[in-house]
């Protein structure tokens, strides 16, 4: 199942935003057509010219019953994990996906362990695969697009696991989660930060 992209008007109050939306916040966007934004960041092979993106900020969840973690860029999706499924919005600030393929970029994937509501995001298509050849992974789609080299203005994001869970860091937060028993997984893309 493809994962639905959307972007909303209230795309620079988001960016400013420091704290997760809450309830209201995120219906408003749900119910927002999706827009386009330009912007003057450039991935390291574009051109100098402005690139059209359709940015999404990416959050973590805490799947329900504290069973894993659950990633999405995608406000609908956001509001059905919190409304419908029970998950908690976890207060991170992970960075921004686009929604469209740009140059210079690389894919992240999303996989769902098939024996409880714990996800995991990868930038490589042969874990994806070894994952699925393993039959106990769901291949949910790609999340979004981030740079695969650093760019201007980026920030690195990680996979980091604990021998339970995998969760999705940038790395200024690498050393909070190594002191919590994380250690690293291997690194995702670099993303525009959260501020």
């Amino acid at each position: 199942m493809q994962i639905r992209r959307t972007l909303c008007r209230v795309l620079v109050t988001a960016v400013a935003a420091t704290a997760p939306l809450s309830l209201a916040e995120i219906s408003a966007v749900a119910a927002t057509p999706a827009a386009t934004v330009h912007t003057g960041h450039t991935s390291v092979a574009a051109s100098a010219a402005r690139i059209t993106h359709q940015w999404g900020r990416l959050y973590s969840l805490q799947t329900y019953r504290k069973a894993g973690w659950f990633y999405t860029a995608d406000p609908p999706e956001l509001h059905a994990a919190i409304t419908k499924y029970h998950f908690t919005i976890y207060p991170t600030k992970l960075g921004y996906l686009d929604g469209n393929r740009f140059t210079g970029s690389q894919p992240l994937y999303r996989m769902k362990l098939k024996s409880r509501q714990d996800y995991l995001v990868t930038a490589s298509r042969s874990e994806r695969t070894k994952l699925l050849a393993s039959h106990r992974w769901i291949y949910e789609g790609v999340l979004g697009y981030v740079w695969a080299k650093r760019a201007k203005g980026t920030t690195l994001m990680l996979r980091v696991d604990n021998g339970r869970h995998w969760r999705v860091i940038v790395h200024r937060d690498l050393a909070r989660f190594q002191k919590a028993g994380y250690h690293i997984d291997g690194p995702l893309g670099y993303v525009l930060p959260v501020r």
